[in-house]
């Protein structure tokens, strides 16, 4: 798999799990404990130097040496579910429960700009007013 950063060219290469549950991304394996989850045949993890805003791209090849490639959307954090929307506008998914989204227009933002959402509750406590609301159950 190669991974192309189109805003600056640069490229990486992983190796994805093969079909026997080999994982090629050890090294995300270990920085990441717990947050990559490479079991499955086909999934990566790699790590790469970027900004807000910049498209990645991924670029896979079969044994037959067909590729496709795939653009990554935005930039998202998928525990918080932080995502760089860029001028061109985008979605918000709030990971926990994806009912709830915010939908960002064309030209919202003069440069990509990171958005989070979460779900208010009814009538929160002065606590949670101070901390900032975070559960939504």
């Amino acid at each position: 798999m190669t991974i192309l950063n189109d805003t600056t060219g640069e490229t990486f290469t992983t190796v994805a799990t093969d079909r026997d549950g080999v994982s090629g991304s050890a090294f995300c394996d270990s920085l990441f404990p717990g947050r990559c989850d490479t079991r499955q045949a086909g999934t990566f993890c790699a790590v790469f130097d970027a900004v807000v805003g910049d498209r990645i791209q991924v670029q896979v090849e079969d044994v037959l040496h067909n590729t496709v490639t795939v653009d990554a959307g935005n930039m998202r954090d998928e525990r918080t579910g932080a995502t760089a929307i860029p001028p061109a506008g985008g979605v918000v998914t709030f990971p926990a429960d994806p009912r709830y989204q915010a939908l960002i227009p064309d030209g919202a933002f003069e440069a990509a700009t990171i958005v989070q959402i979460a779900p208010i509750k009814a009538s929160p406590t002065a606590e949670e007013l101070a901390q900032g609301v975070r559960d939504v159950n």
